[in-house]
């Protein structure tokens, strides 16, 4: 394998298959990525056998055919050192590399002679068992013994090598076959991951909510996810897709999609390509297959879709983000709490207190307001920050039921904005107040 490359685009493809990898990975071969050359394009593939990135760029200049596994840590902490220039890399036989010290080493006597693993290693291995760590459908991993690689990186300056692995030892993903294919406009689906993806659960022992929950019915596509304080949901109709299907994608992959649609400028709509395991995209030169959560999303149906209104505000989204990050500051550390007493018809009465240090703040916010009578309600400013970060500019409605009961949060529709309304699209949240 021999190509030329830029070192900053080499880099910036190496740095985004990093982040599929692992750092922890049980099987040490997961510390690599599959850097192969075909045919003047050069792929590279990350994994961590439940996500698989695989970026593809063209190459300039002659190359030769050929695949290795190389160490990510290593070959990102020395692309990054260098300045732009052309790299030529290339890939031997550790053999070939140090014949020398190779010929005069066997001459040493019979006592150094080249062993296979010792049974502690084959032990390991047996530890590291296929069905342990994958699906056998999914993956296969060759856990053959190969001769030991050399890739050699050639810079203006120098020549750096790296000791890699056979690409034939690399955890490889079978062919994806899709049931369903779902084709979405590109702004859909980002916004859908956008405006859903910071309510996702991040304890790992919530394993149905540590991703976004897809759920398609009647030609209507809901983007779901919670972390038991908020429930953000984002509802597009009319997509073209007739059936019923219901399926939960890890934070992981839905990050990478959202980065890669985010610096596309070209990509108009997006096929995401669905079974009953696994999810596949096809992303303008870049690749990306997940597993999906096995677990079952909860039935958030009857918590959003049904509630009854006591009061209602609307105010203005900068306002109220401007507010919260100024009454932060006297929250409460452990809570951070901030109560909302909605009592006037113009004004929201925002308090916040921090008893141990001796501090606290009032303030009006500016709102129109509508209930049957007076009443508090405290939430985390977090969460509320959150919550608003992700709606844009513009007036935003708060329904409250009662304190303790989920609050009603989007954002106001703009009837004279018609590209708000092109997909019929809407969006809620729900925020859980704190309990005082």
């Amino acid at each position: 394998m021999k190509f030329t490359i830029s070192s900053s685009a080499l880099l910036s493809k190496t740095k985004s298959v990093s982040e599929v990898i692992n750092p922890k990975a049980p099987l040490q071969i997961l510390d690599h990525m599959l850097m192969e050359v075909k045919s003047n394009k050069l792929y590279i593939t990350g994994t961590d056998l439940e996500t698989t990135l695989t970026l593809e760029t063209d190459l300039e200049g002659e190359s030769v055919d050929g695949a290795v596994a190389i160490p990510a840590r290593i070959l990102n902490s020395t692309l990054s050192t260098f300045a732009e220039q052309p790299l030529t890399i290339e890939l031997s036989s550790t053999d070939e590399a140090e014949s020398s010290t190779s010929s005069s080493k066997s001459t040493e006597g019979d006592t150094k002679e080249a062993e296979p693993p010792s049974q502690t290693d084959d032990e390991d291995d047996e530890d590291y068992d296929d069905e342990d760590f994958y699906d056998d459908e999914d993956y296969e991993v060759n856990h053959q013994t190969f001769d030991p690689l050399t890739l050699s990186i050639h810079s203006t300056y120098g020549t750096y090598e790296i000791a890699c692995r056979n690409s034939e030892e690399y955890p490889l993903i079978s062919k994806f076959e899709a049931q369903d294919v779902l084709n979405l406009p590109t702004k859909v689906l980002l916004d859908g991951i956008q405006k859903t993806i910071y309510a996702v659960s991040t304890d790992d022992m919530r394993a149905n909510l540590v991703g976004v929950h897809f759920d398609i019915k009647d030609d209507t596509l809901s983007f779901v996810s919670t972390d038991t304080y908020i429930l953000a949901k984002y509802t597009i109709s009319d997509i073209g897709f007739h059936k019923n299907i219901k399926f939960s994608v890890p934070r992981k992959p839905l990050n990478l999609i959202k980065n890669v649609l985010l610096s596309s400028t070209s990509l108009e709509k997006v096929d995401l390509a669905i079974n009953d395991k696994r999810i596949h995209l096809d992303l303008d030169g870049t690749q990306i297959t997940s597993s999906l959560i096995s677990e079952r999303f909860p039935d958030y149906t009857n918590i959003v879709d049904t509630y009854d209104v006591d009061y209602n505000l609307v105010v203005d989204c900068k306002s109220i983000i401007n507010t919260i990050n100024r009454m932060s500051n006297f929250s409460n550390t452990l809570t951070n709490s901030l109560q909302f007493e909605l009592k006037d018809t113009d004004f929201i009465n925002v308090s916040a207190q921090n008893k141990e240090l001796s501090n606290k703040a009032e303030e009006k916010l500016k709102c129109v307001f509508s209930g049957n009578k007076p009443v508090k309600v405290t939430y985390s400013h977090r969460n509320m920050l959150q919550i608003f970060s992700n709606f844009k500019s513009g007036d935003v409605n708060i329904f409250v039921e009662s304190p303790d009961k989920p609050t009603i949060i989007s954002p106001a529709i703009d009837v004279d904005n018609e590209e708000e309304n092109t997909h019929n699209t809407k969006e809620t949240v729900l925020l859980m107040a704190l309990r005082t």
